[in-house]
């Protein structure tokens, strides 16, 4: 995803408030923030690995350790991430702090829209600029975040938080959450839960997912279609579950995994690793099990 600016920043004025060093074109000008993958000519991005040869065609002002032949407007920090997170805290402060802390409730709006079949509790908190499709059931003290989309025929069970920002600090600093939850038409999402929307890309939770209570789900998540997620699962930040897979009960994926479409996960797994498609995996860290006709 790309984020535009309200306005041009230079990137001598960034200079002069960061002092960091910069190598390239000094009148170069800023209006735009992403993930590295969407780097364009007015971007920003941050690359924290060595894979340099992947982004040899980048165009935008890059944040790195190293200094590169391949970038030419670069920024050099011995931290990357916690520069960029620094620099964009300061370009959107105002609309950061109305995003992460929201106060003005929008639900009597929501009441006057009157959107059909769409029925919301009492103590329901809806934040600026979300979206409710048709025939919804929003339970009791449901918490929705500023941008969140909400599909329709999607069932949302009391007490449930969704669009919350996450726990991705960098040294005390809070890595900006600017993306947003996306939840597709005919989910269902279980009492207690928690989905936070994405960091620099959405949360996508895809149409038919069905999600038990009490699940946690990070930053940049996406649930393709036809999943179903067991309670008490725990699926971390930038993972992605490929469509009509099942998550039994108090399963926990770590940050960044794939786990393959059609794929089963056993009771209270940790998954570690990547899954490939169409595989039964179980335990602690969570393998592969074979099951051989002799024993079925």
């Amino acid at each position: 995803m790309i984020f535009k600016l309200n306005k041009n920043i230079l990137i001598q004025d960034l200079k002069k408030k960061f002092k960091f060093k910069f190598y390239g074109n000094k009148k170069k000008i800023i209006n735009n923030f992403c993930s590295i993958k969407y780097s364009n000519l007015n971007s920003i991005s941050f690359l924290e690995n060595n894979n340099i040869d992947k982004y040899k065609k980048i165009r935008g002002i890059v944040i790195s350790k190293y200094k590169s032949s391949f970038f030419k407007n670069q920024i050099i920090s011995k931290e990357p991430r916690l520069l960029f997170c620094k620099i964009i805290n300061f370009l959107l402060s105002n609309n950061l702090k109305k995003k992460t802390y929201p106060i003005k409730n929008f639900r009597e709006k929501f009441i006057k829209l009157n959107i059909k079949n769409t029925k919301i509790s009492e103590n329901v908190f809806i934040g600026e600029n979300v979206s409710i499709g048709k025939n919804c059931y929003i339970g009791r003290n449901v918490v929705i975040y500023p941008g969140t989309k909400v599909g329709n025929n999607v069932i949302i069970l009391d007490n449930t938080t969704l669009g919350v920002h996450g726990l991705g600090y960098v040294k005390n600093l809070l890595m900006p959450h600017v993306g947003n939850l996306i939840i597709k038409d005919n989910v269902k999402l279980g009492s207690n839960c928690t989905v936070v929307r994405g960091t620099l890309e959405n949360t996508i939770i895809g149409k038919f997912v069905k999600i038990g209570n009490n699940v946690n789900i990070g930053h940049n998540v996406v649930i393709k279609n036809n999943c179903l997620i067991s309670s008490s699962t725990s699926i971390a930040g930038g993972s992605r579950i490929e469509s009509h897979c099942q998550l039994a009960l108090g399963v926990s994926i770590k940050n960044n995994i794939t786990v393959g479409k059609e794929s089963k996960i056993g009771i209270g797994s940790v998954v570690i690793k990547n899954v490939p498609r169409n595989s039964l995996i179980f335990g602690n860290p969570a393998k592969k099990i074979i099951l051989l006709e002799k024993f079925l």
